[in-house]
């Protein structure tokens, strides 16, 4: 009994990026950014100020194919009045790959401390499933359902 539940809710956390769309999957992908998807992004972004550093990050993509539209987005860690917290931002809008700067949509700036290799930690996949669920995009796609 206990192994059923320890084993179904091994099932509900995602492994890895593209175990997070469940359904529908041929209106919506997520996919780790390339660096061609950064060298479209980019732009000279000075490092003075900015809102946070991530560390143990990654950038990834929402596809939907038959809108023919792709946005991408910078997950991973950050440290805010003394603690770790998981961080999802708004969707990027540049990328200095020299600061390792990234502007978003809603005007804020970070900064990128180091990016993970592999598989991120599956804290952060959750919280693209939160988020993908406050965009209201969990329930349609199959999301995971998870909420902070």
């Amino acid at each position: 009994m206990l192994n059923d539940k320890v084993e179904s809710l091994q099932n509900i956390i995602p492994k890895t990026l593209d175990d997070i769309v469940r359904n529908n999957r041929e209106q919506m992908q997520l996919e780790y950014a390339t660096e061609q998807d950064l060298a479209k992004m980019q732009k000279q972004i000075p490092g003075d100020f900015y809102r946070g550093a991530l560390r143990g990050a990654f950038i990834y993509k929402r596809i939907f194919p038959a809108l023919q539209q792709e946005a991408l987005y910078l997950v991973g860690f950050m440290d805010e009045r003394g603690r770790t917290i998981t961080w999802h931002t708004s969707r990027i809008e540049g990328f200095d790959p020299k600061t390792r700067m990234v502007f978003t949509a809603s005007g804020s700036l970070y900064w990128v401390e180091d990016f993970v290799t592999g598989e991120p930690d599956s804290q952060l996949l959750i919280n693209v499933c939160a988020i993908l669920h406050r965009d209201g995009l969990g329930s349609g796609f199959g999301v995971p359902y998870f909420f902070y």
